[in-house]
This record gives C-alpha cells, sequence and structure tokens, in this order.
C-alpha cells in the first residue's frame, strides 16, 4: 500500500524505526544504534533530454509498506530509511514510461507488488548513502478512433479502455473519444495490449472487445486480453489504426407515474434485463427526466424485462408485477417481455408506481433535546430473521428523517447517531441491531397511502472503550490487527459484538457503546492472543466461552472514555493454523504444490501435505520445509490433498482440500471453468466463461452442448480460449457446459448452464441451495425456486465425495423449498438440488458440502 505524499513517507519511516528498534532490541544489541537511518538518493530525469523531472516521485519499499521521495526542481530525491533491503518504483508522468529499479520498465503501471517480484535488492546501513540515479524513456502510444457500424460516421464520448498483464496482474486505463471519434492513450511501456469500449455511462451502442467481440452487459479485461485483437506498442513509437465499429443498440423507452396524482416522477432508475443462461442479466441502466421520461439505448437486439427503482415509491417490473420496496432477480424474471428489434426502438413502457405507506419522526439527542443527524434503517421481520428494507438520513439540525414507499405491512425501526447510543424501536438500545435485537423491538405498522408520524428517538450519548496493543519485548505498536469486543451478559457468558483494526500506532477504538460491562481480545496474525487482561487464548483463538470466563470486565459508562485497555502480545508459541491458498499448478516432470503463511497461531518450522483417497482422509504424507513441493511422477487417479504447518508445539489445522484428478503421464487436470455467460443475438451464440479459482492454468477447453443435463449429442467443439462463437443456433432450448483441458488431459465438465433461444418453454434453471441446519442427526435443508419454471418437482442428490450420487438420487414430489430428514447418520455429504417440469430436468445446483457430527 502507497501512503499519499510526505506526510505518508513520514509515518512509513516512524513503523520502519520502530520495527528496527524491535528487533534489536530483541537481538539485545544498545538502542542508541536503531536511531541512525541510512539514505537512499539520487537524479530522475528524462532519459531522451535529460532534463529533470520535478515532482516525480520515487518509492521505496520493503514488505510492510512504502516511503514515498519527491524529486526536487533539479530531479533530485533523497529519504532517510531504517537499515534494510528495499525495492523501488517511479511515477515520473510526463508521458514517460515508469520503471522498477533497476532499468525494468512497466507496460502500464508500477507498484510495490511488481516491484517485489522484478525489483532489484536496495540494501540501506545505518548512516549509509545510496545513490540511484533513475532516467525514464519516453513512453509509446496507441491511438485510433470509433465509428457507428451503420454509418461509419465518427462517434464521441465512447470510453475505450486499454488493458495489460505485467507480472500476473491486469492493469487498465480508460479514455473518452473527442469529438471526432478518436482516443489515445500515452506514456506506455513496450509490450501487448487489448482494448475495448464501454464503462458505467450508458451509450446508444454495444460495446466491444477489440476483434468485434461484443461485451455481455459488461467488458471483462482478462477476456480481453485472451480472446481479443492485440495491440503492440512499443516505447517511443506511435501505434495508429485501430478502429472499433460499433452496431448501433435497440432502445426502450417510457414514462413513470405516481398511480395517486398521475405526477411525473424524476430520478428513477429504470434497468433492462435479459435471460443469460439460468438468471436475468442487467443490460442497461436509465434515469428519468425532469418529465419523468427514460430511454434504455445500448441493447442488443431480443428479450427483455423491465423495472424501476424509484426508492420513494413501491417500484415494479412491466407489465405490473409488484416487486415490494425493491425489484430483484426473482421479480425481473417474471416480467412481461419487451422484445426489442435490432437498432429498433420500442415505445409507450410505462410505469405506474403505487406511493406505499411512510414512517416519518425525529432523532434528538436525550439530554438537550436538540435535533442530530444520523441514519433509519426499516427492516421487516420473516420468521427468525430481520430483513433490512430501506435507510435514510435525518436534518443535519432538525433531526427529522423520512422513509416512503414501504409496502403495507409491519416493521421495526432502528437509528443510529454518531457519538450516541443507536437504538430500535420501542427504545431499546443496541450495540448493533442483530437479528436478536430486532426480533425483540416494537413494531410500527405501515398502511398503503399513509403517513405513520412520532417514530421518534431520543438518542443517549455513548461509551467509548479505547486502547493499544503492542509486542513483547519490544513494545513495538503491533498495527493492521484486529481487537474483538465481547459483551457480558453474566455468568460466564460473552458475546461478540464489535471487531476493529488497530492503526499505525497500534491504537484502537470502539465507539456508540451502551453504558454495561464489555470485555476485549485480540484476533492478531501469527501472535499468541489474549483476553483483557493479559491472559493467553487456548491455541492462539480466543473464542467467546474462553472471553467469558476469563476476560477482565471491563466497564463502559455513557459519555465516558475508558482508556488503556491495553494488550501486549508475544509471538505465538501455539501449533500453527491452517495454511492458505493452497493450490497446485503442472510444470516439467511433476506438480507443484504452493500454499501461503498461515494466519493464526505459531510460525511454521516446516510442512506436511497430506494424500489420501478419499475426502480428509490420509494414506501418505510428505514433509517439507519450504511452501512449495513438486511431486513429480502421480499415478492416474483422484486424490484429497492438504498441507499443515508443523512446528515445536505440534502439527496445525489443515488447509483448504485439493481435488487432484491426474491423468496420463502424471498431467493434473484443471479445475472445472466457472460462471458460463451465454447469449444468443439474432442466432448467433456468444458463450465466455471464468477460469476456476485454483487448480492448474488450462492449455484449451472443450464445450458440449446437449439436448438435455449432461448430454453431448449435439456439439463436442475443441476451442483454445475462453469465448465461443457461433452463427445460426435455431430456437430451442440447449443445455452446454465446458471443461478445461491442460496437457491433453481433460478435466471434470462446468456445472451445465440451460440455454434458451426464441423465448420457447423449457425446463427450470437450476434451484440455489441455502445453508442447511443440522440439529444431531436432524438435516434441515433449504432452497429458493429457479428463476425461470414453472416448477413442478425436485430431484434431491446425496454423494460420499465431490460430484458424486452414489448416496441417494431421491424424487421429492412436491414444490416445497424446504425439507427436513431425521435420523441422518454421521458422515461428510455433497448435495445438489434440480428443478423438474414437463419439459425436462434443470442444471444441478451449486454443490452444498455437509457434515454431520
Amino acid at each position: 500500500m502507497e501512503p499519499m505524499g510526505r506526510a505518508g513517507g513520514t509515518r512509513w519511516i516512524a513503523r520502519a524505526v520502530v520495527a528496527g528498534l524491535a528487533l534489536l532490541v530483541m537481538l539485545g544489541l544498545p538502542a542508541a544504534a536503531a536511531a541512525q537511518t541510512g539514505t537512499v538518493t539520487g537524479r530522475l530525469s528524462n532519459a531522451a533530454t535529460g532534463a529533470a523531472l520535478p515532482g516525480g516521485l520515487v518509492f521505496l519499499c520493503t514488505p510492510l509498506g512504502c516511503a514515498t521521495a519527491a524529486a526536487n526542481a533539479s530531479g533530485i530525491y533523497s529519504v532517510a530509511l531504517a537499515p534494510g533491503t528495499y525495492v523501488a518504483y517511479t511515477r515520473g508522468g510526463s508521458g514517460l514510461v515508469d520503471e522498477i529499479v533497476d532499468n525494468v520498465p512497466c507496460p502500464m503501471a508500477c507498484d510495490q507488488v511488481r516491484a517485489a517480484t522484478f525489483g532489484a535488492g536496495i540494501v540501506v546501513t545505518a548512516g549509509g548513502t545510496v545513490t540511484r540515479d533513475i532516467a525514464l524513456n519516453p513512453g509509446g502510444t496507441a491511438t485510433g478512433v470509433v465509428r457507428d457500424a451503420a454509418t461509419g460516421a465518427p462517434v464521441p464520448n465512447i470510453a475505450v479502455t486499454l488493458a495489460t498483464s505485467f507480472g500476473g496482474v491486469v492493469d487498465s486505463r480508460t479514455v473518452t473519444t473527442n469529438a471526432t471519434g478518436v482516443f489515445t492513450f500515452a506514456g506506455l511501456g513496450t509490450g501487448s495490449f487489448a482494448l475495448f469500449t464501454g464503462d458505467t455511462t450508458p451509450t446508444a451502442y454495444i460495446d466491444e472487445i477489440l476483434g468485434s467481440i461484443p461485451c455481455l452487459g459488461f467488458c471483462d479485461p482478462r477476456l480481453a486480453l485472451e480472446a481479443g485483437r492485440r495491440v503492440a506498442v512499443s516505447a517511443g513509437a506511435v501505434t495508429s489504426g485501430i478502429t472499433f465499429l460499433l452496431e448501433p443498440g435497440g432502445r426502450i423507452t417510457g414514462t413513470v407515474r405516481r398511480t395517486d396524482t398521475n405526477a411525473v416522477q424524476a430520478n428513477v432508475t429504470v434497468r433492462a434485463y435479459t435471460r443469460i443462461g439460468s438468471e436475468p442479466v442487467a443490460m442497461a441502466r436509465a434515469f428519468t427526466n425532469a418529465s419523468g421520461a427514460y430511454v434504455l439505448t445500448g441493447l442488443p437486439a431480443g428479450d427483455y424485462t423491465v423495472a424501476t427503482e424509484a426508492l420513494t415509491l413501491l417500484d415494479e417490473v412491466y407489465d405490473g408485477v409488484q416487486c415490494g420496496v425493491q425489484c430483484d432477480l426473482s421479480h425481473a424474471a417474471l416480467g412481461r417481455l419487451v422484445p426489442v428489434p435490432a437498432r429498433g426502438t420500442v415505445n409507450g413502457i410505462d410505469f405506474g408506481l403505487e406511493p406505499g405507506g411512510t414512517i416519518s419522526g425525529r432523532l434528538t439527542d436525550a439530554g438537550t433535546g436538540g435535533g442530530l443527524s444520523g441514519s433509519v434503517s426499516v427492516y421487516r421481520v420473516v420468521g427468525a430473521t430481520a430483513q433490512f428494507i430501506r435507510s435514510g438520513s435525518s436534518g443535519v439540525s432538525s433531526g427529522t428523517y423520512t422513509l416512503s414507499g414501504l409496502p403495507a405491512g409491519s416493521y421495526v425501526v432502528a437509528a443510529l447517531s454518531s457519538g450516541h447510543v443507536s437504538q430500535v424501536t420501542g427504545g431499546f438500545t443496541v450495540i448493533n441491531p442483530t437479528d436478536a435485537d430486532l426480533l425483540g423491538a416494537a413494531r410500527v405498522t405501515v398502511t398503503d397511502g399513509v403517513t405513520t408520524p412520532n417514530v421518534d428517538f431520543a438518542l443517549g450519548a455513548a461509551a467509548t472503550i479505547r486502547g493499544r496493543v503492542r509486542l513483547s519485548p519490544s513494545l513495538a505498536a503491533v498495527s493492521g490487527e484486529r481487537v474483538l469486543l465481547f459483551a457480558n451478559v453474566g455468568g460466564g457468558i460473552a458475546r461478540q459484538v464489535r471487531s476493529a483494526s488497530t492503526n499505525s500506532a497500534g491504537d484502537y477504538v470502539f465507539g456508540e457503546l451502551p453504558s454495561g460491562l464489555y470485555q476485549v481480545a485480540t484476533a492478531a496474525r501469527q501472535l499468541d492472543n489474549q483476553v483483557y487482561n493479559g491472559i493467553t487464548c487456548p491455541a492462539g483463538t480466543c473464542t467467546p466461552a474462553f472471553v467469558g470466563s476469563n476476560g477482565t470486565l471491563v466497564p463502559a459508562t455513557a459519555g465516558l472514555v475508558t482508556s488503556n485497555i491495553n494488550l501486549t502480545l508475544t509471538a505465538a508459541t501455539s501449533a500453527p493454523g491452517a495454511p492458505i491458498q493452497f493450490n497446485v499448478d503442472n510444470v516439467p516432470g511433476g506438480a507443484r504444490f504452493t500454499w501461503g503463511l498461515p494466519f493464526s497461531g505459531g510460525p511454521p518450522a516446516s510442512y506436511v501435505v497430506e494424500a489420501g483417497l478419499a475426502p480428509g482422509t490420509t494414506f501418505v504424507t510428505l514433509p517439507t520445509t519450504a511452501q512449495s513441493m513438486v511431486i513429480p511422477g502421480i499415478p492416474p487417479g483422484t486424490f484429497f490433498l492438504r498441507v499443515r504447518g508443523v512446528n515445536r508445539e505440534g502439527v496445525g489445522t489443515p488447509s483448504n482440500e485439493i481435488v487432484l484428478r491426474v491423468g496420463a503421464g502424471g498431467v493434473v487436470a484443471p479445475n472445472p471453468p466457472e460462471f458460463l455467460f451465454p447469449q444468443v443475438v439474432d442466432g448467433k451464440l456468444t458463450l465466455t466463461w471464468d477460469l476456476a479459482q485454483s487448480g492448474p492454468t488450462p492449455t484449451g477447453y472443450q464445450l458440449e452442448v446437449g439436448t438435455a443435463v449432461g448430454r453431448s449429442d449435439i456439439a463436442v467443439v475443441p476451442t483454445p480460449t475462453r469465448l465461443f462463437q457461433f452463427a445460426g443456433v435455431p430456437p430451442g432450448f440447449y443445455f452446454v457446459r465446458v471443461r478445461a483441458v491442460a496437457g491433453g488431459v481433460v478435466g471434470v465438465p462446468s456445472n451445465d448452464v440451460t440455454m434458451v433461444v426464441g423465448n420457447v418453454p423449457a425446463p427450470p434453471s437450476e434451484p440455489t441451495i441455502l445453508p442447511t441446519t443440522v440439529a444431531g442427526n436432524v438435516v434441515t435443508l433449504r432452497w429458493e425456486a429457479p428463476y425461470f419454471g414453472p416448477v413442478t418437482d425436485y430431484i434431491l442428490e446425496a454423494g460420499s465425495v465431490p460430484g458424486a450420487s452414489n448416496i441417494a438420487v431421491l424424487r421429492l414430489g412436491s414444490t416445497a423449498t424446504t425439507m427436513t430428514i431425521p435420523g441422518v447418520p454421521p458422515g461428510r455429504y455433497y448435495l445438489r438440488l434440480r428443478a423438474v417440469n414437463a419439459l425436462g430436468v434443470s442444471a444441478q445446483s451449486r454443490e452444498l458440502e455437509l457434515v454431520v457430527p
């Protein structure tokens, strides 16, 4: 992270000096030596002209952060640093190519991460001076024009984005075409770039990636780099002639009015949705003008539903589908379809919105009676949960608030204001409005077209608890780590109510607290966490039970600050926590496994990789002292691997588990792609998908299309990138999936996605499975109905390993969206749901892992 300007650099230097002092104290060296610093200096200049670059910046970084040095009028920069090894990079500006020291040009932008990867170490010693002169070369330029594909006319005010990948990170820069449709990017380093149009500003055109690839709702920079036409740029040279021919999109127009007064409504958001795969996707957005009129533009030919977002009225989906407070995707799927022809305009998609009910009231200071500025939130209680509905603000001086557009019903209101204790209706003070608080609050009845007045809150002054977290024995600040606040309800019972992060000085603060008794504990990484006052938590984790029984009670009093609730932590002596980001990739001669340091527990001295033939089992262990391991010659089969840290306190908790599917030659199959995104416009299919979040990097893909789930009876097509296009898709419904390929080994398929062409009747889209409830051996499953139906039944699949259905395939015989299963034996299960109607079975839901103890 880069601090802003000299002040940020000063703070970073102070932290570095403190860290250096801590190290010297631990080594038993005299503290006076820690006061010495070294200097990095040099001249920042233009390599072509030799001219100084006044105001240019040089960042000098360690893993803890960066110090900033600005060049003076002569181009000289200088900064004092604590002893250590640094990497450096520049921000020179003026159309020059920034560099990582020494002489590593960045195609678009340099930063701390890339500097750590490519930079040469600058060793700073106490009292020493290191000189690094930096001369930046003139950058390259990429320029082109955006034209209307129908007329050839240049198009102004189109956002064009340039993207590249450097050091595994995607950089992008956006400019806008001028009055003659021209766009220009300057100051580029040598590299290969992708371009695409579009940002959050709606235009009359269908956005695309260079290479005539239409964007499906948005343009993905990574997809543009993988599948789009690349443009080569050389530093100091101009690459010209880049041309976009954008197709004019279709339009939907209409007016929004209020039903009780027929008054037009300005500043209402209107969105157009189309079905892509299994759910509606927002494709365009517009705002009503002073006359209540809106125009949705840039729409590819197809069928759309249109919905409002009015904030003060009851929203709906055209034609007449009431959403209540706000329309979501489930509402958008129910709307009347609006067919939009290519380059055509559909008029008269009008809305009449109901006013709903209103709640009004006032926030005041309980002591003075004066009005307070703050926020007010409305919740609806449904079963054992409270659903957030809407929020608003009170006037700065009057304290009055109004929340409109509420459906008739019963609500709970919560109010908060800085420096005061939050309340819910009925006068109950709360720390955070949890479900329990809201369920127990008084209800406010709302009637359509009527204002419920005088829902007032007199907020009392709040208590504050603050303290500092330091490291023993150096007393250096522990910054950027979490501190937990617990409310003690008596009988050794504590409930976590807040968390905060320590600042650069190790300070934390909890404000807006009701008077009461609290307990404080830390949740810092690789430190022995404590509950105040000074009791170390078992295994480095402070659980509510331990805190409630062992923590010192901290009284908090309204209007007062309880200070010096300090904690001094030592380096963790417990077994390591779970290593993070355990992953695998193919390398010549074997599979390479990598992982990151644990966030919790003691630092690992070594690691052990465990492999089994079923989830959670182990038949072989492989020790290592590194954070990576290459395993050659893995035999074909399916294996389950995880890694644990080891230190003198024992073997730590396991990382995430990898399912390793190994094919011929010991090549590990890639994980299945995710988030398939199929759109058909005028019979032309454009299908994209995302890479899996983990696993080997694919070298290609295999697309499969069938007439039912899992079938490939229409097509099996290899494709090199995450893009597939095909013209001439006839009306009908299809099931599509993709497999990733690496080294000739084909991975398991992605989830099927239903593709419906031509608005024909089709099987349902897949349901959304929700978290389960396990009480002993009784399991309660819940799920949400598909966005697109109808549904006549559901199928439950259960397996003992991911993707399997070897335990059960059960027709539920009902359209209910909940199911209770008694007598489930202990074990680990993998569950999926499918929806059914007369036309077939849906694709599967996401898989849910269920553990019954």
